[in-house]
């Protein structure tokens, strides 16, 4: 018995001197913790890279360095001359269609429905007379005998089945022309070879016309021609690189599972460097995409408008910046080290929530980061 009482009162004395050698005062009170230091990407929000459509002599129309050009600006273009040339032809095309080809489409329209007429009424009077030769043996053999064939009653009875067969021919053409449905589809026809034409053309000016695909900064990749000389460049080159610099974005890998159950709009990225004042992004949206051979989830953050000159110094490769947390209330923020080393059994055996009850009773851990903990210490006890 007194053996278990010695072993007890070694072992409260030992609690205490633990409790009484953790000192918390000594550490700062924050109401953020930096989960960890990331690399991440810092870019302006929208950037494309132009590649040469075809190869040839591009002729540029370069803005001065920095300057931002709208959307749909033209800023180079292949053989500009012939483009125009083209442009200017089916331009013409459309204007011939509307003030030439349709009033004359009507017209010959009509011309036609009116030779038809004329040419089914000297059949109708052909096969009439055939009929009534056919029937009388006399006119027949008058005929046969005028003929060069010498044709016979019943080879006049069939060629007059012949010309009766062309006019209900003819007579299904003249129910069809001059209808407004026929106006309407032989106006179609015209029109859609016209639009045949203004698509080719159209497609040929956005594939050898460079513009802007929205309102930013372009880069010209390769070095630039003398002043008013085209470049030439290869099928397929790096021409140029767009830019929107009017919000820049920093992307990082969310790779902790842990860190995915954090509110997102609780973080934020900070990057700072000695002798300068920091810059924090703040959370936009989350992606997900494929990132060495698998499917990643990373958070995007922006920078605010005031820090973009800073941020956007930043910007065309990766650096390395903070993942801080704000937490819900204020904390004291230990390194995990000085916690494992006061009582490494109690972390080893009851994770991070029970060795730090341990090594301060009563305490709660809020967050954890890669190095440091947020700790809610009770407030001291007064006399």
């Amino acid at each position: 018995m007194r053996s278990l009482f010695i072993f007890i009162a070694l072992g409260l004395s030992q609690a205490t001197a633990v409790r009484a050698a953790f000192d918390v005062s000594k550490y700062p009170r924050a109401a953020e913790l930096t989960l960890a230091s990331m690399p991440a990407e810092v870019q302006p929000i929208r950037s494309v890279r132009v590649k040469s459509p075809t190869d040839g002599l591009l002729t540029l129309r370069l803005p001065a360095a920095g300057s931002r050009l709208n959307e749909g600006a033209i800023w180079g273009e292949f053989d500009p001359e012939r483009l125009q040339l083209e442009a200017e032809a089916v331009a013409l095309a459309r204007s011939l269609f509307v003030e030439k080809e349709k009033p004359k489409l009507t017209l010959e329209i009509a011309r036609n429905a009116a030779d038809l007429t004329e040419r089914r009424a000297e059949l109708d009077r052909q096969a009439g007379m055939l009929a009534r030769i056919a029937k009388d043996p006399t006119l027949a053999e008058l005929y046969a005998n005028e003929s060069s064939g010498g044709a016979s009653s019943e080879e006049v009875a069939t060629l007059s089945n012949q010309l009766r067969n062309q006019l209900t021919l003819i007579d299904d053409v003249l129910r069809y022309i001059g209808t407004p449905r026929a106006n309407a589809l032989e106006l179609r026809a015209l029109e859609l070879k016209l639009l045949g034409q203004e698509i080719e053309v159209s497609r040929r000016l956005q594939e050898f016309r460079l513009v802007m695909p929205f309102e930013g900064e372009l880069s010209l990749i390769p070095p630039p021609p003398p002043q008013g000389k085209p470049l030439r460049v290869p099928l397929g080159a790096d021409l140029a690189l767009v830019q929107d610099f009017s919000t820049i974005q920093a992307v990082v890998p969310l790779r902790r599972s842990e860190w995915r159950l954090i509110d997102p709009k609780k973080l934020q990225l900070r990057y700072s460097h000695r002798g300068r004042q920091g810059i924090t992004a703040t959370f936009q949206r989350s992606i997900t995409k494929e990132h060495l051979g698998r499917e990643d989830l990373f958070y995007i953050f922006h920078f605010p408008t005031e820090q973009r000159t800073e941020a956007r110094a930043l910007s065309g490769g990766q650096i390395a910046m903070q993942l801080v947390l704000t937490l819900n209330e204020t904390a004291c923020i230990i390194p995990k080290i000085d916690l494992i080393l006061a009582a490494p059994a109690a972390f080893r055996d009851q994770g991070w929530d029970g060795g730090v009850e341990t090594v301060i009773p009563g305490a709660r851990l809020l967050a954890q980061g890669e190095t440091h903990l947020a700790i809610a210490v009770p407030s001291p006890a007064h006399p």
